[in-house]
């Protein structure tokens, strides 16, 4: 029998860490293309590989139609539920363990992409404060909703309503100040594939994903945005019965009437992008589990090139209940050729937040 290569996430720690430098000394073309031949890379030649793979497995065939019939009287019992894990797992249904696994690791959010049930709603809030000793409380409310029309196709929905939660002058739940930044977000419409490929000898699986999100902010509705989309591939790796892997990619696209992202022209509008990156998320106990990550996000600019932005997170969530988790982060963004020092306040933030399944 014929072994099919497959990239370790070796490989993947390898290709990411060549592209940093890449980001900064080459050209805005170069910057394009080694970000894209990354993404292909990474989950394109695994997915080629397994379907390969199962391939060669699926033209195997027994010698003789009594060889066939002997094999299966033998192994009986055992030879059926070997079947039927193999048809279950094929199905995106999740074994028990790693069902597990993925309600402790990852976020409810990202729970919602992977539900086998028919309906799933996630309310969610949060508030957050940078490091700058004069910033105000910001607060969130945000709901997400998920149908899933077969085993391997959900529709999925969500929106946020942004508010000033706490102002250090010392008032609550004023947004006067600029009632154009805050109120509803970008309704947001797509789908996710869960579990579309698997990676049996990786321990691994990958969703993809896509989001179209529409103008109902008045930040976007300013810029004068059309829509916004990405499309992502998400690989889930189960490295050991408490530590999960998750690591992605990204393409990120919009289109707009105008250049500029504001009226004062200090911000302008993207029309296309890159995101790649990952997360480690380990169970320290029952319900308690600390995560950190850490992406790269490349966006291409009306009239600037390309602006790179670095990001990185880190905290801890615990599910009070199956429905109810609660958390707390720190994150950190800038440019990736920044002026600022490492974690300055201004681009520092904490952040909780707690979220209910329905």
């Amino acid at each position: 029998m014929v072994k099919t290569p497959y990239f370790s996430f070796r490989s993947f720690i390898l290709l990411f860490s060549s592209l940093v430098p890449v980001f900064c000394k080459t050209s805005s073309i170069m910057c394009f293309k080694s970000i894209v031949i990354s993404i292909f890379l990474v989950w394109g030649l695994p997915a080629v590989a397994q379907g390969q793979a199962l391939q060669n497995k699926i033209q195997v065939k027994p010698k003789s139609k009594s060889v066939a019939q002997f094999t299966v009287s033998q192994n009986g019992t055992k030879a059926s539920q070997r079947q039927i894990l193999k048809t279950t797992s094929k199905k995106g249904v999740f074994k028990k363990k790693e069902k597990e696994v993925i309600s402790k690791n990852l976020t409810p959010a990202e729970q919602l992409q992977l539900s086998s049930q028919k309906w799933n709603f996630i309310f969610g809030t949060s508030a957050s404060r940078s490091r700058d000793e004069l910033s105000d409380y910001f607060g969130s409310l945000n709901g997400s909703l998920a149908y899933q029309l077969n085993s391997k196709f959900l529709i999925t929905s969500g929106i946020v309503y942004e508010y000033l939660a706490y102002k250090r002058e010392g008032d609550f739940l004023v947004n006067e100040d600029n009632t154009r930044q805050f109120g509803v977000s970008d309704l947001r419409i797509g789908f996710s594939m869960p579990r579309s490929i698997n990676l049996p000898e990786l321990k691994s699986f990958i969703n993809f994903s896509g989001n179209v999100f529409l103008p109902t902010s008045y930040n976007s509705r300013d810029a004068g945005q059309y829509y916004a989309m990405n499309l992502t591939a998400n690989m889930i790796s189960f490295l050991t019965p408490k530590l999960l892997l998750s690591s992605f990619g990204s393409i990120l696209h919009g289109a707009h009437q105008f250049e500029e992202a504001n009226a004062t022209g200090t911000a302008l509008n993207s029309p296309l992008g890159f995101r790649i990156g990952g997360s480690l998320s380990y169970n320290l106990v029952k319900d308690l589990t600390v995560f950190g990550g850490y992406n790269i996000n490349t966006r291409y600019e009306y009239s600037n090139g390309l602006r790179t932005i670095q990001f990185f997170s880190s905290g801890v969530q615990y599910a009070l209940n199956s429905k109810t988790y609660i958390s707390g982060s720190f994150f950190w963004q800038d440019q990736f050729v920044t002026n600022d020092v490492l974690f300055d306040d201004d681009n520092s933030f904490y952040a909780i937040g707690i979220d209910y399944i329905l």
